[in-house]
């Protein structure tokens, strides 16, 4: 007897429909899975097996063929257990037969007969809705993480026994949750910018930054802050929109990452140590699966010691700061991964980490001092918009008083975010971290003498025809933060002193 029964795999991010076709016939007794696919799915047949029996069924005495279509397509992971199971009861006349066209099954089998969850669950349900699914059984584990997918029924199934007891019941509505967002959101583990004492001008920059999604690079001595700024940025960015919010949500379901701040709308922040492999940072191995750079989609990437990493795995991110997506080639087919992040890092200004101090004695020759920067690459520091030098502060017995607080920060970037939106709303993006060269001269209008500012900045500071770019982005954010339609000249001078700070440390030009 044949059964065909629907599930979904995964090629990089995105579900693949597929139909597990099972056929029972005389014969010798056996079991065979065929349709490309990989070891861990030919293990497949003794969890089957195992959790069929302690399910309370018998397990068919018959040859047994499961085919994987289409199998031109490289199949791998455990979430075909759960329709296998399902295809051998229908088959032997143990369950009602199900409808192949309308239902489909995620899940893997364990050896007590429980339905575990699995990874990527969230694009498959995605897929297999545009497919024309109506009716998902999936474990207990991945059913909160898919509710925010609309007008497709999900089931959350426990076990084997209990799914085939009351499969006749498979048309009654399930209840259905949604996510309330209007639940405030709790900032306070993640600390306040009043808590950082003094950096007035790093924590305009990080205002900056997240109002226009530009990248930027602290450069202090050890203890000065900069790790604290950083892990406070979500306070002051918007919460994802419910389109970035399953974006995100579908790279760190794919990668088993947990999704809860996420859900509530929190940015990602991603924070990798310097020892990292390109392919952790990037995407990639044996199976590809999403890096780094797009677990931080929509969110932030923050590099510590950033001169500490390898300055090949670095030129790296060159491509996906310009393009914000990465694409791994391998023979068989290439997947592309979304990586639109706003790059935060951060660095000593040499190896002692006392160069230019005012308290302290840099121990480091020119020649170490140059060495350690070298790590950073022209052409890569080329793609950072702001560059923030951080001062040490010195230690008062007074407390100290508290600064700007990320509510007030975050209102400013919100109002920010809101005149990009409106700006940009007929176009294919919204934020000024995307305008390309072309389209400069439409949003980011400058008076003859801003002109003329920006053409001695270009002769004189040896600033690069791209970090002028770069620079007239910055300030149209600047004009954005208050709330200004025409770009000034104060603003664009703001936008060139953050781009010039880094001539202290690589010389007179970009």
């Amino acid at each position: 007897m044949l059964t065909i029964v629907q599930t979904c795999t995964l090629l990089g991010i995105d579900g693949v429909l597929i139909r597990v076709e099972v056929n029972l016939s005389n014969g010798l007794p056996g079991f065979s899975i065929v349709g490309l696919a990989d070891p861990s799915i030919k293990e497949a047949k003794e969890r089957v097996r195992v959790c069929i029996q302690n399910s309370g069924f018998s397990f068919p005495a018959k040859k047994i063929v499961v085919n994987l279509a289409p199998a031109m397509i490289k199949k791998s992971g455990t979430h075909f257990d759960f329709s296998i199971a399902v295809g051998i009861l229908i088959a032997a006349e143990q369950m009602e037969k199900a409808s192949s066209c309308e239902e489909a099954f995620l899940g893997e089998c364990s050896l007590n007969g429980d339905i575990r969850g699995i990874r990527g669950c969230l694009p498959m349900v995605l897929a297999l809705k545009t497919a024309g699914i109506q009716r998902i059984f999936l474990s207990e584990d991945n059913w909160s993480e898919c509710l925010m997918v609309r007008d497709i029924e999900l089931i959350p199934v426990k076990n084997l026994s209990e799914f085939v007891a009351h499969y006749h019941d498979r048309r009654k509505p399930a209840p259905q949750f949604s996510i309330d967002k209007t639940e405030k959101i709790h900032y306070s583990v993640l600390g306040d910018f009043s808590d950082i004492q003094g950096q007035s001008e790093a924590i305009r920059a990080m205002q900056i930054a997240a109002a226009g999604r530009h990248n930027a690079l602290l450069i202090g001595g050890p203890g000065v802050g900069k790790t604290m700024i950083a892990k406070r940025m979500p306070t002051i960015m918007p919460l994802l929109t419910a389109e970035e919010q399953i974006a995100a949500m579908k790279i760190h379901s794919v990668a088993g990452m947990p999704l809860e701040s996420i859900i509530q709308g929190l940015p990602p922040v991603r924070m990798p140590h310097h020892t990292i492999t390109k392919a952790a940072l990037v995407g990639g191995g044996n199976r590809v699966m999403p890096g780094e750079i797009s677990l931080a989609h929509h969110g932030i990437l923050f590099l510590d010691e950033l001169p500490e990493f390898d300055r090949h795995t670095l030129e790296l991110l060159r491509e996906p700061i310009e393009e914000h997506r990465i694409r791994i080639a391998r023979s068989a087919r290439s997947i592309e991964f979304p990586s639109d992040f706003i790059l935060i890092a951060a660095m000593n200004p040499c190896p002692c980490g006392n160069y230019g101090s005012k308290y302290h004695t840099c121990t480091c020759s020119r020649r170490e001092r140059k060495r350690y920067l070298d790590h950073i690459s022209g052409p890569f520091r080329d793609r950072l918009d702001l560059f923030i030098e951080m001062e040490e502060q010195l230690y008062t017995y007074e407390p100290f008083k508290k600064t700007i607080t990320s509510e007030e920060l975050r209102a400013s970037t919100l109002l920010a975010r809101q005149c990009q939106l409106n700006r940009y709303h007929t176009e294919s993006f919204n934020s000024n971290a995307e305008l390309s060269g072309g389209e400069l001269s439409k949003y980011c209008q400058l008076s003859h003498d801003s002109k003329r500012l920006l053409q001695q900045a270009n002769r004189r500071l040896r600033i690069s025809l791209r970090s002028i770019v770069r620079i007239q982005r910055i300030a149209r954010t600047i004009a954005d933060l208050d709330q200004e339609d025409q770009i000034k000249e104060a603003h664009l001078l703001e936008a060139i002193h953050y781009k010039q700070n880094s001539t202290r440390y690589w010389g007179d030009g970009e």
